[in-house]
């Protein structure tokens, strides 16, 4: 068997410490794979780093079987696949034990991982997670088949949408209470991250803080940690952060430089691809139009990665404010600096560049410039 064998000892923004090293099979893992379906070839094992997967290992696969040996520094969050994405992968938390994965490529639901403790913890949470998931799945379909007549089933749509919501709160509960009573497994960080961007800076800050400190040192308790302090950064009452970037014209342009020019600015995030952004785009025209004289500004960054769209989508919506992009859609810096995961959204500032709020859409933004200007 021929292998290949990457280290990894440090990712940008201090967002983890992995190291996978060869070694001996009794100082660290042996990860044994029998599934059916892969094709003769390499399959790598991946982490997910700062901007995407990292393979950090690789093995040939020879009639639907595969070993990896490493060690790892502590038990990893990893996927397995033979693609350059994590699509169809199969998700394996990896320690010094020896592992086994059985099963179907093609079934990733009934593989079955033994051998590791922290996958068994892993397991049983997914097991209770996923029933909730498939049950909304399940009342979401019908949901959608009610709407079909709305007029019809009227009652029978809201009583629905009631049990969607009530589902989705007892799934989220579930989540919380299982990263408070388990604060020093691994599994903890990771149901921590996914929840990361639908939590408040006091909510996410608590549940982090309960995390045993080696449990906060995995890759995902680094990335609770990072989302932090961008919580932190861009809170009401922060000056928020600077950068520059260039604009259509391909002119660079400074933030600080826009909004030391009026007395509050709107820093918006979208893109020509986002159907509420474009919805909500003739709100933010019309406030322009009728604060501007007053000191009312908007600077525009989108997450668009062709050209061509912004320039019509600017035009067509008759946007006549500065407008930056990277041309990088969800990677865009000014978008990772400020922890942007949905847009619309929108951060207002004054003159000083210290947040006074955030994401005023339709009324609300209206309301807002009203009572400042």
């Amino acid at each position: 068997m021929r292998k290949k064998v990457q280290k990894l000892c440090m990712w940008s923004l201090s967002l983890l410490m992995l190291c996978f090293v060869s070694c001996q099979k009794e100082d660290g893992y042996e990860l044994k794979g029998r599934v059916k379906g892969l094709k003769d070839g390499y399959i790598y094992l991946q982490v997910m780093g700062v901007d995407g997967p990292i393979k950090v290992d690789s093995t040939e696969v020879f009639d639907n079987e595969f070993v990896f040996e490493g060690v790892v520094k502590k038990p990893t969050l990893c996927y397995l696949g033979q693609g350059d994405n994590l699509r169809g992968a199969i998700i394996v938390f990896v320690e010094n034990t020896n592992i086994s994965v059985e099963g179907v490529i093609d079934n990733l639901e009934d593989v079955v991982i033994e051998g590791s403790k922290t996958q068994d913890a892993f397991g049983l949470y997914k097991e209770r997670n996923d029933a909730y998931t498939l049950e909304i799945k399940k009342f979401s379909s019908k949901y959608n088949d009610l709407l079909r007549d709305p007029e019809t089933n009227k009652d029978a749509i809201v009583r629905m949408g009631d049990d969607i919501v009530h589902l989705r709160k007892e799934q989220k509960q579930y989540q919380l209470d299982y990263i408070k009573e388990h604060p020093d497994s691994y599994v903890s960080p990771y149901i921590l991250s996914n929840l990361s961007y639908y939590l408040d800076l006091t909510e996410l800050d608590s549940l982090y803080a309960l995390m045993t400190p080696r449990v906060r040192q995995s890759y995902e308790g680094q990335c609770i940690e990072n989302r932090i302090k961008i919580l932190k950064s861009t809170q009401i009452g922060a000056i928020a952060p600077d950068f520059t970037m260039p604009g259509v014209d391909e002119k660079s342009t400074r933030l600080s430089d826009v909004y030391r020019m009026n007395k509050y600015t709107l820093i918006d995030f979208w893109a020509s691809w986002c159907s509420p952004c474009r919805i909500e785009n003739p709100n933010i025209v019309k406030a322009y139009q009728k604060y501007h004289e007053k000191g009312f500004g908007v600077f525009g960054v989108s997450l668009d990665m062709n050209k061509s769209s912004l320039q019509r989508a600017i035009e067509k919506d008759g946007i006549v404010w500065p407008n930056v992009s990277d041309f990088k859609g969800w990677r865009n810096a000014a978008a990772e600096l400020y922890g942007i995961k949905s847009i619309p959204s929108n951060i207002l500032v004054d003159r000083e560049g210290r947040i006074v709020a955030r994401n005023l859409r339709e009324e609300s933004l209206h309301q807002k410039l009203e009572e400042l200007l």
